[in-house]
């Protein structure tokens, strides 16, 4: 989720952050709001973490991971240099935002902590909701010691019960001023309509010319490369998470539900493909990949098996057994024949796709989860990035050729891509707390050789592909934007 800050005369965008329940402290400077835990993938989102921006520059100057589940309410003590969360791990957690670190912790309770406030005096206090048969008893109390400071009773349903839900606090400004005003709510005209982009821009070629993407609203955006502007929407009103641009130049999409529909762009009023998941949409992870013949899409589930739906009969998906965890990559050889898969339980595995049977476990110097991982155009070579390598493997023999170690400010490599000629590989970098630019490395494969380096992107880069001509690299960010850089002076034509 990204929240923008606008300028209220022109409605240009002036800064945008990506994450939720924001707060302001006191001067205005600061934002914090409750973020993601980058460590997990897109579908195993937790935002469990505390970030703070500076709202002129938009540089996220803390990061706090010591939550282990969401994130519910945040607030600034009155002089800005305290900021405090809550969360659903049932601890408050106080954090001194000048020297960003953790000031205290309380842990010992058996409850929610609820919606934590500074009195102007600067004294901790939170406001606790409790359903008492028809009513709604709202809790006033002090952090330390923890005490019951005072009791509201709303009837619920009531307006006061409903505000109480929409907005917290007005429940905390009736415990400032010790009195409660039910009164009428001001609305304000709308200025502008503003454009919000779609924040995991998934990039793909379908000609030197035309780049796709994900988009704001369900289908597909082809743009104009050379004008820089949108050129056509494909599958309109169909939500595409994943798609592929095949060879022959078909594009398919799909979104990953219970009844899922599999749409091709040249023919999309009948979906091409039609299976029954056998899993709720929580139990997958956002790794459903098409192969590049067009006729079977892989998805990882959580507990580590890979589904295999052949277009054809998908009513009878192969099952890839093996891992016992979080599946976090997926790529298919380019035959579509072989499949390989990354997961939590640190080992990289190798499958027949026919068969579903395991060839090998790709061998590491020890165990590491792979999170991004790409077969060269010629099926001969496996990239797989991980947290402080990037690791490449014999696609024959099954052998390391080489592996490649990150420096401090390029690990969590996860996302890859081959050049068409296979001679290079891009790698590119998710956010790390003192990041202000992220890093897009162009790598010689055969030496190691770390040929150039893009910087560029805000946050986590999502996805990266070469133009088929080699001659340009899209990138997509987490940040909502695509960047697209040319190669040619470093790799030549």
């Amino acid at each position: 989720m990204q929240t923008y800050v606008w300028h209220p005369e022109t409605g240009e965008v002036i800064v945008k952050f990506a994450g939720r329940n924001f707060v302001f402290s006191p001067d205005s400077r600061l934002l914090a709001g409750a973020a993601f835990d980058e460590t997990l993938g897109d579908t195993d989102r937790v935002d469990r973490c505390v970030s703070i921006w500076d709202v002129t520059t938009g540089e996220r100057i803390s990061h706090f991971s010591t939550h282990t589940d969401w994130v519910e309410n945040i607030t600034f003590s009155p002089c800005g240099k305290f900021l405090v969360s809550s969360s659903w791990d049932k601890s408050l957690r106080v954090w001194d935002v000048t020297k960003g670190i953790q000031k205290k912790a309380y842990t010992d309770s058996e409850t929610d902590w609820g919606f934590p406030f500074y009195s102007p005096e600067g004294k901790l206090l939170t406001v606790v909701r409790r359903h008492e048969n028809t009513n709604i008893a709202i809790d006033i109390c002090s952090v330390e010691p923890r005490e019951k400071l005072q009791t509201i009773e709303l009837l619920r349903g009531s307006v006061g019960a409903m505000w109480f839900f929409r907005c917290p606090q007005l429940i905390i400004a009736y415990a400032l001023s010790n009195k409660w005003t039910d009164g009428k709510t001001q609305t304000f005209p709308t200025l502008r309509e503003p454009h919000f982009p779609w924040p995991y821009p998934k990039v793909a070629w379908l000609d030197n010319q035309t780049l796709a993407s994900t988009r704001d609203y369900p289908g597909i955006e082809l743009w104009d490369v050379a004008q820089k502007c949108p050129r056509e929407t494909l599958l309109k009103g169909k939500n595409i998470y994943t798609y592929t641009v095949l060879a022959c130049g078909r594009i398919l999409g799909t979104r990953l539900y219970n009844e899922t529909k599999v749409w091709d762009a040249s023919k999309p009023d009948e979906p091409v493909a039609e299976f029954t998941a056998p899993k709720e949409p929580s139990d997958w992870v956002r790794h459903e990949i098409f192969a590049p013949t067009g006729d079977r899409i892989a998805v990882g589930s959580r507990e580590g098996t890979v589904y295999v739906w052949n277009f054809q009969n998908p009513e009878e998906p192969t099952l890839l057994i093996g891992h016992t965890d979080y599946v976090t990559s997926l790529a298919f050889s380019p035959d579509g024949k072989r499949l390989v898969s990354g997961a939590r339980d640190d080992t990289t595995r190798l499958w027949d796709v026919a068969s579903g049977e395991q060839i090998a476990t790709l061998p590491l110097d020890e165990p590491r989860t792979t999170m991004g991982i790409a077969f060269s155009p010629f099926g001969k070579i496996i990239a797989g990035g991980m947290d402080e390598e990037i690791r490449f493997w014999c696609a024959e023999q099954l052998t390391t050729l080489r592996t490649i170690p990150q420096s401090e400010n390029s690990r969590r490599t996860y996302a890859l891509a081959f050049s068409p000629c296979g001679k290079y590989l891009v790698s590119a970098t998710w956010w790390r707390r003192g990041m202000e630019k992220m890093a897009t490395r162009l790598w010689d494969v055969a030496t190691g050789e770390n040929i150039h380096t893009f910087w560029g992107h805000t946050t986590d880069v999502q996805s990266l592909a070469f133009s088929p001509d080699n001659t340009l690299l899209a990138s997509g960010s987490f940040d909502g934007t695509i960047l697209l850089w040319d190669v040619r002076p470093f790799i030549g034509s």
